[in-house]
């Protein structure tokens, strides 16, 4: 099995993360406009202890959902999963899911666009 080169893994990153900036700014007249009623589709890319990268699939920008705006449950960080993991109810975010996601606040300046995932209607969780 051949190991990937890294170096290339960790500067296509970079470059991704770039791009994302150069499209978020490119979106801004767009994303000034965002409210909390706006719902978008997206998909996580990132898991950490703080929250979930979400990618919106219309603009092509991440955004996060911090964990305390996961207030349905008690999530906790599962490192070889990469998912956030409810310690009551089960529920699961993970890498690569698709979710629904609706605008908490956006600061176009300081290219921040923060989120919360909307509940799957007729299921509570």
């Amino acid at each position: 099995m051949k190991l990937p080169n890294f170096g290339v893994l960790f500067g296509s990153a970079w470059l991704l993360s770039i791009t994302f900036m150069a499209v978020f700014a490119d979106q801004l007249p767009f994303i000034r406009h965002y409210t909390q009623k706006v719902r978008v589709d997206g998909v996580i890319t990132g898991v950490m202890e703080f929250g979930l990268f979400i990618e919106l699939r219309e603009l092509l920008i991440q955004g996060l959902v911090h964990v305390r705006e996961l207030d349905d449950d008690y999530y906790m960080f599962d490192e070889r999963q990469y998912a956030l993991r409810g310690r009551s109810r089960g529920r699961q975010y993970r890498l690569g899911d698709h979710v629904r996601v609706r605008t908490v606040s956006v600061n176009p300046e300081g290219r921040e666009l923060n989120l919360a995932i909307v509940p799957p209607t007729g299921r509570n969780f």
